[in-house]
């Protein structure tokens, strides 16, 4: 599956940002697509903060099928 070139590329998608193009629309999507990882990562965090293993453990879990999933384009 191909991807545009400013998705693979942050430094051309804030190029693109300067010159006015549609790179909005690609941060948009960008920032979609880490909002779920963002909020397993921080619930991670805040049950290993509070010392429970299984959540921990499950959240884990999760945020390595969504990073895997990402990494691997599906």
């Amino acid at each position: 599956m191909a991807h545009p070139l400013s998705l693979r590329h942050p430094a051309q998608l804030l190029d693109g940002l300067g010159k006015g193009q549609a790179a909005l629309i690609d941060l948009g999507i960008l920032l979609l697509i880490a909002t779920p990882i963002a909020r397993v990562a921080f619930a991670l965090i805040a049950f290993a903060i509070e010392r429970d293993k299984l959540y921990v453990g499950i959240s884990l879990t999760v945020l390595a099928a969504l990073v895997w999933g990402m990494l691997r384009g599906g």
